[in-house]
């Protein structure tokens, strides 16, 4: 994996989604997905963005 960006952020920001996503293991474009989340589940910034993508955990709801 190549790494090209890292960002650090606040912790423990809470998010809500407003609509389905794709969760992935690795930061990449090319990486497969995991998983669809859906609409409503609430994720917390890990306060650490990798290649423009945020890394969160995910409360299932």
């Amino acid at each position: 994996m190549n790494i090209a960006d890292t960002k650090r952020s606040e912790k423990d920001v809470r998010f809500e989604l407003t609509k389905n996503m794709e969760g992935k293991n690795y930061p990449i474009i090319e990486s497969a997905s995991i998983r669809t989340v859906e609409r409503g589940n609430v994720l917390f910034s890990e306060g650490l963005g990798i290649n423009g993508y945020l890394n969160v955990t995910l409360k299932f709801r």
